[in-house]
């Protein structure tokens, strides 16, 4: 079995200092002052500060849902990255360096712990906690080496990140829009859905480079990140991302022609903002000395062009929201920090961390080259104003009053923003981002679009070393039971078929493969009552482009035969 160890972050190349320029230092003030509240006003607040949390080895949070989970883990993020990159400041928390660590340790770990797959009845498996398993995940890897996490923590940490991840093999990405342009989730994009799942699984594969679930965690990465702000004209598209037409990558689209999403049933400048979880997989690349997939980018361009450029003409019509308030305009408004919401906003107008952040990566990574004023230009701006409502504070809280953003966990959410626009700049820095054009092993699970039953009874079940949530088996027969594997193959050529099973002293010592390629039909016979939970090599076949070659699984057997995944790397 290949290793499921940790990597952990290799700090000695990650030595060049803290960044100093003017956006990066005022991004560090920002990202100081949400330490010093977290680790004050809100720690208390939360109870936290309690004497029997504090005698506990792990904080109660109280539930299990979005208001108790991610608050904590958008904290545990904001000191991680804090604390890691040497930013932490005492003079201007007020909390000296040793108490910062410890607490921020206790959130780190209690949030791995409570995780459903340490503690039953915990937290996990459910539609946003892929974004809270990232945050702590990242915050758990970043602390990884510390002396306040001990082995058992450093097990939960990775246990709760490889659970979370294991639920995205075989995915079925959802869009706002199918392919035939038909609405499918009528005001909700599934945008922001897929950039968050994604996050999850970049940690995952950057964590755990030698899983043996790595190249399936990798490939649906890129699916989801491809997707998450697919245009309709994208779903016919010969570009190639990562070695996949965009036409092969996607089913549907989540944003409009013109770069805008539609989520609340308008268009949500604080959803196009989103493209920053996308954005994501180039920190925990570089923290991990890999190159960021350019999947990651993909129309980050459109999306920011759009935030900064498309005019939107007071009293028009947008489908589906109301028409285009007064004044009409730009969504970033030049000289100043104003946004304009087009159809309105979910939760105010001081929302401007995440707007900065965006504006930060931009920047670093290059995708403001579409825009007419830069993220150099429009970062300043938007930073500067949440550190003027920071610095309104005692307690550098980011909100005076709750009208200003009526999201719960709006300071927490500052946290964690604000933490990945100065990860952001620290790895610059560092000089260790690279983006990568190279093609990714396409992986076809047996929940995937690409994989049908063509006949016979093929039975659900969950055993160990499946890949995925399940897998399929037919009983011994004929032949008639078939199940089939269909890549949608952009360059035609050389590929090596692999196949996963689970092996069992009942399964087939002669379960029959039938690989068809552009030269016909191969059958190989396979062992399944051995190398199970692992890729198994078929041999290495010459595809055309398109669906029309195969990888197919029958029952003509001596035992059970098991169709769970197939695995196509271009050679």
């Amino acid at each position: 079995m290949v290793s499921v160890t940790v990597v952990p972050i290799n700090w000695s190349v990650l030595n060049k200092g803290l960044p100093t320029d003017a956006n990066s230092v005022r991004m560090g003030s920002i990202l100081n002052n949400t330490n010093r509240y977290a680790l004050t006003t809100w720690y208390t607040a939360k109870g936290y500060a309690s004497s029997s949390q504090q005698a506990a080895n792990y904080l109660d949070f109280g539930g299990t849902d979005e208001t108790h989970i991610r608050p904590a883990a958008s904290e545990a993020l904001g000191l991680a990255v804090s604390l890691k990159t040497g930013l932490y400041n005492p003079t201007v928390t007020g909390v000296d360096l040793h108490s910062a660590e410890t607490k921020g340790a206790k959130l780190i770990r209690s949030l791995a712990y409570r995780h459903l797959v340490n503690l039953a009845g915990g937290w996990g498996n459910d539609w946003q906690t892929a974004l809270w398993a990232a945050y702590a995940g990242l915050a758990g890897w970043l602390m990884w080496d510390d002396p306040y996490l001990s082995a058992t923590d450093r097990q939960n940490i990775r246990e709760m990140v490889e659970y979370e991840a294991n639920r995205f093999i075989g995915y079925r990405v959802p869009y706002y829009r199918n392919a035939a342009g038909t609405i499918v989730y009528p005001g909700d994009s599934k945008a922001e859905e897929n950039a968050w799942n994604a996050m999850l699984l970049e940690t995952a594969v950057n964590m755990m480079p030698n899983h043996p679930n790595v190249a399936a965690w990798n490939y649906k990465s890129q699916e989801l990140m491809v997707s998450a702000f697919a245009r309709p004209s994208d779903v016919v598209s010969q570009r190639v991302v990562n070695g996949r037409a965009l036409s092969h990558w996607l089913y549907g689209s989540n944003a409009n022609n013109d770069g805008t999403v539609i989520n609340h049933s308008i268009v949500h400048p604080d959803y196009m903002e989103t493209i920053s979880e996308n954005n994501y997989a180039a920190l925990v690349s570089s923290l991990a000395g890999r190159p960021t997939p350019e999947a990651a980018f993909f129309n980050s361009d459109v999306v920011y062009d759009a935030l900064v450029d498309l005019n939107f003409v007071a009293g028009s019509s947008y489908p589906p929201g109301p028409p285009i308030a007064a004044p009409g305009g730009t969504i970033f408004i030049p000289g100043g920090a104003n946004i304009y919401y087009p159809q309105g906003n979910s939760w105010g107008t001081a929302r401007r961390m995440h707007f900065a952040l965006t504006d930060a990566q931009a920047s670093a990574f290059g995708f403001d080259a579409l825009a007419s004023k830069n993220g150099a230009y429009w970062e300043p701006y938007h930073a500067q104003m949440v550190l003027n409502m920071q610095n309104a504070n005692a307690d550098r809280r980011t909100y005076t009053t709750a009208a200003q953003d009526t999201y719960s966990g709006r300071e927490e959410w500052v946290a964690a923003q604000a933490a990945q626009a100065y990860l952001t700049k620290w790895l610059v820095k560092q000089a260790v981002y690279v983006k990568t054009t190279a093609a990714v092993p396409l992986v076809i699970d047996n929940l995937d679009r690409e994989f049908s039953v063509v006949s016979g009874s093929w039975i659900t079940s969950t055993p160990p070393d499946r890949l995925g949530p399940n897998n399929r088996y037919a009983a011994a027969g004929d032949g008639s039971a078939k199940a089939r594997f269909t890549p949608r193959i952009t360059g035609p050529g050389n590929y090596a078929v692999y196949a996963w099973w689970t092996a069992y002293p009942n399964h087939a010592t002669n379960a029959p493969y039938v690989i068809r390629d552009s030269a016909g039909a191969h059958t190989v016979l396979t062992n399944q009552e051995t190398n199970g939970g692992q890729w198994n090599l078929l041999g290495t076949y010459s595809f055309a482009a398109g669906a029309n070659g195969y990888v197919e699984l029958n029952n003509a057997a001596n035992q059970y035969v098991v169709a769970d995944a197939v695995m196509f790397v271009s050679q």
